[in-house]
């Protein structure tokens, strides 16, 4: 092949590519200028919310899908006098910057499509990020019994000593005040409690502590009740008991909300002696009890559930009851021995009753059972008209008095011989 063959060669193959460059750019200058020319892709509505030495950058996106996937956001960086320097890109419509020093910062979000900045669309936001100690400190949140939430605080360290804090969370569109509060001026110490929180424990809660002083700083956090709730204790716990193990059953602590069992560890102590249950149902058996036990349990969640890993509080110690049998009677359980003594019982109080009303009834009952006969009528009673005649013949004759109808009774009685 000589050179004319070389050099048409070339020209063929950078034609074609040439051609194919130009077909692409212009279908994306095509979906550019739809985007663009409503001015879709821009930032709008930056917020900058600072945490310690990060910086939590968030903006509004409204773009159509089949530009999503080549849009994307370059974030520029500048402290003090410093000029802007490249930081980080991402595709979505937040991200998280870590800072070296707090000072004042300014940040810029360009959007990009396919590679291309598009620099008037950019947002720029500053932000002072000096502290005056002014803002309330550790402060700690606790989710108790179920939908009570109790909040703790110490006055920032330049605070005047007359500071009050106001607590509200915010979810979405909700804001709800706290209203019980407890101030400690001597400890500059502060606490106030949610009574009845009616809130998704699993979406986020922007906790907010604001000063009287409009000078005072604001303390704003995010967290998700679910992280930080303390468990109550399990619920409807049984032992049952026998000369050689121990079966404790029990149900998953009381919620508001709904969540498989699964989601729940277990720590059960038996005197000194502590367990860890890896079985997924609510019952587990100790071996080689001793005579005198208790037991008691407590729960915490686990991490995949997005919920709290600590362990909630402890139930009352509950006694294990392991008493020992003798012969046939061993392993009897306590409910099957009261199962037998009950008509035991129930006829010895028959009995009691009926020797209480045969005591109370006595008499008549006699009465009834024995009845009095009567005693005879006595017709031979002697009267001052009655006459006795005893004659020598031996013959007596006894008068009597006559009836209503005069009768006459007489009777003779033979001499003896």
């Amino acid at each position: 092949m000589d050179a004319k063959h070389y050099i048409l060669f070339f020209c063929v193959m950078w034609h074609y590519c040439y051609l194919h460059e130009a077909c692409e750019a212009s279908e994306a200058h095509e979906e550019c200028s739809k985007v663009l020319s409503n001015e879709q892709v821009k930032p709008i509505h930056l917020s900058v919310t600072v945490r310690e030495r990060y910086l939590i950058l968030s903006w509004d996106c409204d773009f159509p899908p089949e530009i999503q996937s080549k849009t994307e956001y370059e974030i520029y960086l500048k402290q003090d006098d410093e000029q802007y320097k490249y930081k980080i890109g991402t595709r979505k419509c937040n991200t998280v910057i870590t800072l070296e020093t707090l000072s004042t910062v300014c940040l810029k979000v360009t959007p990009a499509i396919n590679n291309k900045e598009f620099q008037r669309l950019s947002s720029e936001k500053c932000v002072n990020l000096e502290r005056n100690g002014t803002s309330a400190e550790n402060v700690s949140c606790r989710v108790y019994n179920t939908s009570s939430m109790t909040c703790t605080w110490m006055f920032g360290k330049n605070a005047p000593d007359s500071t009050s804090y106001r607590l509200s969370l915010r979810q979405g569109s909700t804001n709800v005040l706290c209203q019980h509060y407890e101030i400690r001026f001597q400890t500059r110490t502060g606490a106030c409690t949610f009574d009845d929180l009616r809130l998704d424990f699993f979406d986020d809660v922007t906790i907010v502590l604001q000063g009287s002083d409009p000078g005072i700083e604001v303390f704003e956090e995010k967290n998700r009740l679910a992280h930080i709730e303390i468990f109550n204790p399990p619920r409807d716990i049984s032992v049952n008991s026998s000369e050689d193990s121990l079966k404790i059953y029990w149900k998953s602590p009381q919620r508001q909300y709904s969540v498989n069992d699964n989601c729940f560890t277990y720590n059960i102590q038996k005197n000194k002696d502590q367990y860890y249950p890896k079985t997924q149902s609510n019952l587990y058996t100790i071996p080689n009890v001793e005579k005198e036990c208790s037991v008691r349990i407590r729960a915490s969640g686990i991490e995949a559930c997005e919920m709290n890993t600590h362990w909630g509080e402890w139930s009352e110690w509950i006694p294990c009851d392991s008493m020992p049998r003798v012969g046939k009677s061993a392993g009897v359980g306590k409910s099957e021995w009261q199962f037998e003594l009950t008509p035991v019982i129930l006829v010895s109080g028959l009995i009691l009753v009926l020797l209480i009303i045969t005591t109370m009834q006595y008499k008549r009952i006699v009465k009834t059972c024995f009845p009095r006969i009567p005693e005879p009528k006595n017709y031979l009673e002697s009267t001052e008209d009655s006459k006795i005649n005893i004659e020598n013949n031996g013959y007596f004759s006894l008068m009597l008095p006559t009836s209503e109808t005069e009768e006459c009774i007489i009777i003779l009685k033979e001499n003896f011989p």
